[in-house]
């Protein structure tokens, strides 16, 4: 089995639940093909297309083992997920088949909501990096303020100049970039 053969695993086994048959519904396959697939043999292109089209797996994770295995989601409101069973569908199911269908149905939460937590991770580091910033920023310009009321004070007296109050200065940038 080589390493593509152990990725797709890991799609069973961590998103559909080690259910090959919920990711071959999922991906519009059969079966068949995604046991021979975890038996080693070699996927077909269409089937790589047919995970693309129906899933948010990432290619470059399923090609090369690199990067995360889902892409990042567009995040939507719970009222437009699709939803690919309706409720008559539903109703003539067995009951392992509805079982199986909530399994999906909640992994697919899981990784939206583990995405979201990721998400969440990395605009709480950046807009710590951006206070930080712009205190930082915000430090330089007062001690850029002081250094020029100390040196330029002499030359505009010299000049017979009013003193430039570089606070009203910044006071007024400020304003402006509001």
């Amino acid at each position: 089995m080589n390493s593509i053969n152990f990725r797709i695993k890991k799609i069973v086994d961590d998103l559909y639940g080690g259910r090959n048959t919920n990711f071959a519904n999922s991906i519009g396959v059969d079966e068949a093909n995604i046991r021979n697939y975890l038996k080693g043999t070699e996927p077909k292109h269409s089937f790589f297309e047919k995970i693309f089209e129906n899933t948010n797996i990432s290619v470059k994770w399923l090609i090369t083992g690199k990067g995360n295995m889902l892409e990042k989601t567009e995040i939507k409101p719970a009222e437009t997920i699709a939803n690919p069973h309706t409720n008559a569908e539903i109703a003539n199911l067995s009951s392992e088949n509805k079982i199986n269908i909530l399994l999906e149905r909640t992994s697919e939460i899981l990784v939206m909501n583990q995405n979201l937590l990721e998400e969440n991770k990395k605009l709480s580091a950046e807009r710590e990096e951006l206070k930080d910033a712009y205190e930082n920023l915000d430090s330089k310009f007062d001690n850029l303020t002081l250094l020029f009321d100390m040196y330029m004070s002499p030359i505009y007296r010299s000049m017979g100049l009013n003193r430039i109050d570089m606070k009203e200065v910044k006071e007024q940038i400020t304003k402006s970039e509001k």
